[in-house]
């Protein structure tokens, strides 16, 4: 499962799109790491316009000297419940993912999306967490109407992990 839910990103302060209101509420709340990002990873129809938006959101974290891009799918409500992605939504959430990786070094960020298999995560260098506090959320400049929402995509096949 790649994401987090809703709940989980619940107690982030959700920062608006302006840059001078965003700063400003930085500034007032203290620690600043990065932001969580929403972006729909599993949809090739709107590949471009993500890549734009973590971009646009990537500029805004290292201008205000935040570290990490944390990734936040989303997804469409009327769809219904994202459940099991096709193989071809989760090649595509994958090569998104890769594509979203440079887009942060460029910019000199650190990626971090949840990646986990039940509820161990699937690469340890990345753990369940950001190495640092991220306590902020990222419209990113109005990308997502209300249509959208957290979500943790499932992949379609059963993964595991090897205990030994």
């Amino acid at each position: 499962m790649i994401g987090s839910s809703a709940s989980e990103m619940g107690l982030s302060t959700w920062l608006p799109d302006d840059p001078t209101s965003w700063s400003r509420i930085i500034k007032a709340k203290g620690e600043f790491n990065g932001a969580f990002v929403p972006l729909v990873l599993h949809e090739p129809g709107l590949a471009e316009r993500s890549i734009d938006a973590a971009e646009w959101a990537c500029d805004l974290i290292s201008s205000e000297k935040g570290s990490i891009l944390c990734i936040a799918p989303f997804a469409r409500r009327d769809l219904g419940p994202v459940g099991e992605l096709t193989v071809r939504q989760w090649n595509h959430t994958a090569a998104m993912i890769e594509r979203l990786d440079d887009v942060t070094n460029r910019f000199k960020l650190e990626i971090f999306v949840k990646d986990v298999v039940g509820d161990v995560a699937a690469r340890d260098e990345l753990g369940l967490e950001p190495k640092l506090p991220v306590g902020y959320a990222l419209d990113t400049g109005n990308f997502l109407p209300e249509s959208f929402i957290p979500t943790v995509l499932v992949s379609p096949r059963p993964d595991s992990i090897d205990p030994n």
